[in-house]
C-alpha cells in the first residue's frame, strides 16, 4: 500500500524519488487500485506514519465492501 510500481508492475527502487508513498490519497487510490486481484495487501512497518496508513487501509477496504481480518 505504501509503495510505488513501476508501469512493469515491479516496486519502485526506494532509492528513487517517490518510491515510498506518504500522502493519504496515493495510498488509498493505490489500496482500491490493488484490492480486486490481491489477497493481501502489504504496508510497511519503517514507513512513516505506518500505523495511522494501517488504519486507512482497513477503512479503505471495509468501506469499499472488502472483507478484511487482522
Amino acid at each position: 500500500a505504501d509503495r510505488a510500481y513501476t508501469s512493469a508492475g515491479r516496486l519502485v527502487p526506494r532509492g528513487e524519488p517517490g518510491a515510498i508513498l506518504e500522502d493519504p490519497g496515493q495510498i488509498r487510490a493505490q489500496v482500491l487500485d490493488l484490492a480486486p486481484s490481491v489477497d493481501s495487501i502489504c504496508l510497511h512497518g519503517d514507513t512513516p506514519g505506518c500505523l495511522e496508513f494501517a488504519e486507512l487501509v482497513r477503512r479503505t477496504l471495509v468501506d469499499a465492501g472488502y472483507e478484511v481480518g487482522w
